[in-house]
């Protein structure tokens, strides 16, 4: 009868469930697993959020040169992106392509922010899609990304490692109500500041008569000698 009864104290134990440790563990491990998966969530939407807020802003410099160039403007017509301070920019542009300029202020995500020096950045854009700044780079970083916009003074934009490969800027060129003297690309610049022509040496003026052959000046009184030793 005991030999019974401990077999069934044996089979009573190796039915039962898990222990109190046991549980802790395995709450543990699944809130360490949550966590995991719900930093990765965030990040990926921070993520997102930034590269959609630099999309936008390349979107809408692209959308700029488009309305300019549609509606010839020059002046204050200009289409403009502005970078406001380090969370925000002001986009002027027909947008109901009605002939009127609306501006519209755009914030980043708190993801994003613009990273300049000096005075913040600006693209402003005339009928021939030329940017009156000359070459412009704009910045964004956050979460430890960084994104850089390129936009050259022809108007073309690329962003990071997808950015057109762009010509040095030296001068700031191309807006045509800005600077009345303009290079086309690809042309040979004015020279606004020409090197005088240089001045030709006078011939020797002869001053007597009859002077030995080996003078340079063997002619009559009057007469000039030119560089072949022939008087005149």
């Amino acid at each position: 009868m005991k030999e019974s009864n401990s077999k069934y104290l044996v089979k009573l134990k190796s039915q039962a469930g898990f222990s109190l440790i046991e549980l802790f563990a395995v709450v543990a491990v699944i809130g360490i697993v949550a966590t995991i998966a719900v930093i990765g969530v965030t990040r990926a939407r921070t993520d997102t959020q930034f590269l959609n807020a630099a999309r936008t802003l390349k979107s809408y410099i692209e959308s700029g040169v488009s309305d300019a160039k549609r509606r010839h403007a020059l002046g204050a017509d200009r289409a403009k992106i502005e970078v406001l301070n380090t969370s925000s920019y002001r986009v002027t542009e027909d947008f109901n392509a009605d002939g009127i300029l609306e501006a519209q202020t755009v914030q980043l995500p708190s993801s994003a922010s613009f990273v300049y020096a000096g005075s913040p950045p600006s693209v402003t854009i005339d009928l021939h899609g030329n940017v009156a700044e000359g070459q412009v780079l704009i910045a964004l970083t956050g979460n430890g990304r960084t994104s850089q916009i390129t936009v050259s003074s022809l108007g073309d934009a690329g962003m990071d490692e997808n950015a057109p490969d762009m010509p040095a800027v030296t001068s700031t060129p191309t807006s045509v109500d800005i600077k009345t003297t303009v290079a086309l690309p690809g042309s040979t610049p004015a020279n606004l500041d020409p090197s005088p022509s240089p001045t030709p040496t006078p011939l020797p003026y002869c001053t007597g008569t009859q002077k030995p052959i080996n003078d340079p000046c063997r002619c009559r009184t009057g007469q000039t000698i030119d560089s072949s030793g022939k008087c005149h």
